[in-house]
Formats: structure tokens, C-alpha cells, sequence
């Protein structure tokens, strides 16, 4: 099957939107304020769960996500908060 590649962020931005479209990235959500609740209801709908997810996060609005997620991974200069529970 593969890899289910979702990009879920809380901004709405049409050079992202492009970006995307480019990438063939089919799965995409933007303007999500809650990304834990919005990706696990994704999941439910592909009968997943969060043990099938790799998770990257920066800012303190992944945190949720992040700590919920089976692994995780960062950028370096992501928010010393989301360091903490670097699983990658």
C-alpha cells in the first residue's frame, strides 16, 4: 500500500495550496485550528489510528499532534517545547 501522506496545516495559503497540487499530494487540509482532532478524524475515515503515524511538527500548535503520534520528528529550530518529545 504505501505511504498515506497528509499535510495538515492552520494556515490557508494558495502558494501552499500550489505546492501541494504540484507535490500530487492528495490528502490536504488547511485552516485547522485543532490538528489532534482534525487528523484523527481523518484517520477514522481510513480506518487508521494514531500507532500508523509519523508526525512533523514545529510550533506549539502540533503539540497535541505531536505527542499523540507513534513517531515524531522536527526541525532544529522548531519551539524547545516540541523538542522535548522528539521521537526521531
Amino acid at each position: 500500500m504505501g505511504f498515506l501522506i497528509l499535510i495538515c496545516t492552520g494556515e490557508k495559503s494558495d502558494s501552499v495550496h500550489k505546492r501541494i497540487l504540484k507535490l500530487n499530494i492528495e490528502n490536504y487540509l488547511s485552516g485547522i485550528p485543532d490538528k489532534e482532532k482534525s487528523i484523527s478524524e481523518w484517520l477514522i475515515t481510513r480506518k487508521l489510528d494514531w500507532s500508523n503515524v509519523l508526525y512533523v511538527g514545529d510550533e506549539m500548535n502540533d503539540y497535541n499532534a505531536f505527542k499523540k503520534a507513534s513517531f515524531s520528528a522536527c526541525p532544529n529550530d522548531s519551539h524547545p517545547e516540541i523538542k522535548k518529545y522528539l521521537q526521531l
